[in-house]
């Protein structure tokens, strides 16, 4: 990590070794329909880098995010099929907060997975945006925050599996349905809430990212 007096940057090295990984098989019957199933069937390595940075532009306004590159390797085998999958990807968060009034702030956060391979397929890129407004009450003891998540309706998975080297191909889209914008009120009964200095996603879920 390396520190100013406006922000900081650092970065981190990681390998992840898994065994008995989860992972969804399809098979397709001679009749034209096809079973899918989650089995325990393969193994997976990851290993990449991420770069983080934090800036503070002047007293109202502060960015942060990061960025993460990595290598997905999956091995496996079921029914003498090989389902191994090598791949590099990446993806990345930038987010930002406002605050133009006191104890008051609006944040906006943006999300990118780039594709990355899977058994018999891909699983294609993916972008997410948020917004959300807090404002704090009372000698910061109560908080509002209204949220909207997904705010442009693009949290969709999408997979495709087959092509070229298999004898079908699929095209699947699943995609989250949740109340588009959410309100809450907390109060703190014990202390007051403390002001982190940084970007920390208030308002906005934690998302896993690998």
């Amino acid at each position: 990590m390396k520190f100013w007096e406006k922000g900081n940057i650092g970065t981190n090295l990681y390998y992840r070794n898994t065994q008995d990984v989860i992972q969804r098989w399809r098979e397709f019957k001679d009749d034209g329909t096809s079973f899918a199933q989650p089995l325990n069937l393969a193994s997976s390595v990851n290993y990449g880098g991420e770069f983080l940075f934090a800036y503070t532009a002047n007293s109202w306004m502060r960015l942060d995010g990061n960025v993460n590159f990595f290598r997905n390797t999956i091995s496996g085998t079921y029914r003498n099929t090989d389902l191994s999958a090598d791949s590099y990807s990446w993806f990345s968060r930038i987010g930002t907060r406002f605050s133009f009034w006191k104890n008051a702030d609006v944040q906006l956060r943006f999300n990118y997975r780039a594709p990355v391979r899977i058994p018999q397929g891909w699983r294609k890129d993916q972008y997410i945006i948020d917004i959300a407004f807090n404002k704090d009450f009372f000698n910061n003891n109560m908080s509002f925050t209204i949220a909207a998540r997904d705010l442009l309706n693009s949290r969709r998975q999408n997979i495709e599996i087959g092509g070229e080297g298999y004898d079908f191909y699929e095209r699947s889209e699943q995609q989250w349905r949740r109340a588009p914008v959410i309100a809450t009120l907390s109060y703190r009964l014990n202390s007051a809430k403390k002001k982190s200095g940084r970007n920390d996603g208030e308002g906005f879920e934690n998302s896993s990212e690998i």
